[in-house]
């Protein structure tokens, strides 16, 4: 706390409110290839496969335990590996899609005995909605506002980078019925009028999934041919909008946004499914049909009413715009945060679910599934530190079976 008023960072004064500041720590990605490509070659006990797609899981007759995995590269190479244990880790929307789509003993899919797999599909729901002004945009924005990069202007206190959003509080939940969901500021910058400037943002991400997936010359040549007379009439709206970004200066009195993401309700009509398509390694390719229910509906509306209200009676800001109802713009006005999660669940009943306790897909020895498909429930955050735990705790239990 100290720390944080010596640097000018004040939290919201919500003292006996029915919301909450929650802290979070904040890092820069782990580039995993780069940290420990070394470590990884230097073993010998392990063999990392780049650009190999696995493509079938084969089994036994009676479809409880795997004797082969087929691998395929675009290059044209294929090969089959025969393992002891294999565990399945390749996110919630392929973990089901390889499991639906291995079907030459069981028909409906390896696991899929109850027509489980692929169902509950969760991403996080996030939807901005409501316009306010800082009272005191000096002492409350770097630590509320989710606009501001995590190497920009974020509170860097000695070792670490910290954030904070708002939450009801547990007994606020309790009372209202609310799931878990955290709340945040977004600034509105002088590019969000900016039509310029959006298309020349996504002209920019296209040329960088290039670089991460890629040649898109293609793509990025259309884009630029189709938006350059846009660009050429609209040059001083976009300088105005490249400096605004880039500069952020301090002065300016912004309007923010509030972003609210809530805990998303599993739901068994919401799934994964395979599709009449195939991909160019001859494995079926997958629809993805995100259903939100009512009671999401319900929960976003509550929660975004007592966060905003809330701040209002605190004095920390000024609302300025309400908006529209949430039930004219739902689920239209809805974005994911791509966290996929829920496809292959854990439960203790295998008719309610894809994996044991411990991540053990059911009927079957020797196949486990690891990440966020294995998730019952999806929470308000980041999946990240979860998938990792579950990981290491899949990680013990396999050294211990294959010793």
């Amino acid at each position: 706390m100290e720390e944080l008023a010596s640097s000018q960072v004040h939290f919201f004064p919500l003292t006996d409110s029915s919301i909450d500041s929650k802290v979070c720590l904040l890092s820069p990605p782990t580039r995993f290839g780069s940290l420990y490509r070394e470590r990884l070659e230097r073993a010998a006990n392990i063999h990392v496969f780049l650009h190999a797609n696995v493509t079938e899981i084969h089994t036994d007759a009676t479809a409880s335990t795997v004797t082969a995995i087929d691998v395929a590269a675009l290059s044209g190479s294929r090969f089959s590996i025969a393992p002891r244990v294999a565990a399945l880790c390749s996110g919630g929307i392929e973990n089901a899609r390889l499991l639906l789509a291995s079907n030459g003993v069981q028909q409906a899919g390896l696991g899929n005995a109850h027509d489980v797999v692929g169902r509950y599909f969760m991403d996080h729901p996030s939807i901005g909605m409501g316009v306010v002004r800082l009272q005191n945009q000096r002492h409350h924005r770097r630590l509320y506002d989710s606009s501001l990069a995590l190497t920009r202007r974020r509170v860097n206190l000695p070792h670490i980078r910290v954030a904070a959003h708002l939450a009801p509080t547990e007994r606020s939940q309790r009372e209202l019925s609310l799931a878990n969901s955290r709340s945040y500021l977004m600034a509105r910058y002088f590019h969000s009028v900016s039509e310029s400037y959006i298309t020349l943002k996504a002209i920019r991400q296209t040329i960088r999934n290039g670089e991460r997936f890629g040649p898109q010359i293609k793509e990025a040549v259309g884009q630029t041919v189709a938006a350059l007379p846009k660009l050429l009439l609209n040059v001083p709206q976009l300088t105005l909008a490249l400096l605004d970004n880039r500069l952020n200066p301090d002065f300016v009195s912004r309007n923010f946004q509030i972003e609210t993401i809530i805990e998303p309700v599993p739901n068994p009509e919401s799934r994964v499914t395979l599709s009449d398509k195939r991909d160019r390694l001859g494995v079926p390719r997958v629809r993805v049909d995100w259903r939100l229910t009512e009671d999401d509906k319900r929960h976003f509306k509550v929660t975004h009413d007592l966060v905003t209200s809330e701040l209002e009676n605190s004095g920390a800001v000024m609302v300025t715009d309400k908006e529209e109802h949430v039930a004219a713009r739902w689920p239209e006005m809805v974005q994911g945060c791509w966290h996929h999660m829920g496809t292959t669940r854990m439960h203790l009943d295998p008719k309610r679910g894809v994996v044991d306790a411990d991540c053990r897909v059911h009927g079957m020895s020797n196949l486990f599934v690891a990440g966020s498909s294995v998730f019952p429930t999806g929470g308000s955050d980041t999946p990240t530190i979860t998938i990792v735990a579950l990981a290491l705790r899949l990680a013990e239990k396999l050294q211990t079976a294959l010793r």
